[in-house]
């Protein structure tokens, strides 16, 4: 009684679910899938996906799609290596604003020098665009620092959905956290993390630089990574950048071990869709509690 209830308090949005969902004896695993042109496939079942638990394979038994509203606090990177691209993260920033739905709320980190809570939680964007902070680049890059201040306001959100939007470079050269150890919180926070990168050249070097971190930080969370962002390819993507949808499915772990270890999950889109080269992202693992959580 207690998994169901807190399974189809989720389905409606009315209850935060804990990393990755442990509910009593079953476990929830988000999922967004994007086309080839990036565009959110909202039309799948659960006889579309092959989920694996431990590298074993595991049977879903629920699954919905929902479309919440939701809680995103975003890293702003305003450093000094943002200076080429200042303008475009500025209309980055604007253009995703304007996708809010009803319900969003939004906080502002601002990444230079020192991490900065600019703007707690509202539900007011101009807030957010209002920040004096926004419109000069300067300082060292604390971007790790930046998100794992994001990660700790984003338990102060009212919306179950929690996210982590960065518009940055992907740089990082004066953070206390190293990417391991942010690593490490990400995969235990109930955020996903959704990143814009734009490519800022270093002087006297006229190439990209190598692929940052914050790829590999979305792909654990389950949320979306955007790389090597043109200000004409930000425009085209921007009506399909749904912070807002995913699939969620449950599945019930074979032994409830209850010793805090983190388990790999796995995730595949059947064959037949596989053909199409569909983008997919889920939360890449688990740790096993011993007791339902609810925070």
């Amino acid at each position: 009684m207690l998994a169901a209830a807190a399974l189809a308090a989720s389905a409606h949005g009315q209850q935060r679910s804990p990393q990755l969902g442990i509910a009593a004896d079953r476990v929830m695993v988000n999922a967004v899938v994007l086309d080839r042109q990036e565009r959110p496939v909202t039309s799948l079942g659960a006889k579309d996906f092959r989920l694996t638990v431990d590298k074993a394979p595991a049977d879903i038994d629920a699954f919905w799609r929902e479309d919440v509203p939701a809680s995103t606090v975003i890293v702003f990177d305003a450093s000094g290596s943002m200076a080429p691209a200042l303008g475009r993260a500025q209309d980055a920033l604007r253009g995703f604003l304007r996708l809010a739905h009803p319900g969003d709320e939004y906080a502002l980190v601002v990444c230079r020098e020192r991490p900065v809570l600019e703007v707690p939680f509202t539900a007011d964007a101009d807030e957010i665009l209002s920040s004096g902070k926004l419109t000069a680049a300067k300082g060292s890059t604390p971007l790790y620092d930046a998100i794992e201040l994001a990660l700790e306001h984003a338990k102060k959100g009212r919306q179950r959905r929690r996210v982590i939007f960065v518009i940055s470079d992907g740089r990082d050269n004066a953070s206390r956290f190293s990417g391991k150890e942010l690593r490490t919180k990400l995969v235990e926070a109930d955020a996903y993390l959704y990143a814009v990168e734009f490519w800022t050249p270093e002087p006297a070097v006229d190439a990209p630089p190598p692929p940052s971190y914050l790829s590999k930080f979305a792909e654990l969370t389950g949320g979306v990574y955007f790389g090597d962002v043109t200000m004409k390819g930000f425009i085209g993507l921007l009506g399909r950048l749904d912070i807002h949808q995913q699939y969620v499915m449950t599945f019930r772990p074979k032994r409830r071990a209850g010793d805090g270890k983190f388990h790999p999950v796995g995730l595949r889109l059947a064959r037949s869709l596989r053909q199409e080269k569909p983008r997919l992202y889920w939360r890449h693992g688990y740790y096993d509690l011993d007791r339902l959580q609810v925070r």
